[in-house]
C-alpha cells in the first residue's frame, strides 16, 4: 500500500490582542502564499517506509502580526511508514489561529 499524506496549514500569531478560536478552521491558503508543487518520489526511494516529498514554510511579517504557512507532503511506501502520518502540533487556542 502506497499513499501520499499531504498537510497544509496556516498559522497566525498577532502581536496585539489575541483572537482565540475554539477549534482550527479549514480554509484555502491565504492569497500571499506562493504555491509549491509536490514532486514525485525520487528514484531509489521505493523501498523506504516514508519519504518527505515537500517541506515548505512561508512567513509573512506585517505590522498587525506574523503569519506562517506550512505545507508538508510525505509518500508512505509501506505499513511501517504509517507512523510518519502521526501529527502533533503546538497550538494555544488562546493566542494562535490555525
Amino acid at each position: 500500500m502506497r499513499k501520499l499524506i499531504w498537510l497544509a496549514f496556516a498559522y497566525s500569531a498577532t502581536t496585539g490582542t489575541a483572537h482565540a478560536a475554539d477549534r482550527p478552521s479549514v480554509a484555502p491558503p491565504p492569497a500571499w502564499v506562493l504555491p509549491a508543487p509536490i514532486p514525485a518520489p525520487l528514484p531509489g526511494t521505493e523501498g523506504l517506509a516514508a519519504t518527505v516529498l515537500l517541506a515548505d514554510q512561508q512567513t509573512r511579517l506585517t505590522d498587525a502580526g506574523d503569519a506562517r504557512y506550512i505545507e508538508t507532503a510525505v509518500w508512505i511506501g509501506s505499513s511501517q511508514g504509517l507512523q510518519a502520518g502521526a501529527l502533533a502540533l503546538a497550538w494555544d487556542p488562546a493566542l494562535d489561529t490555525l
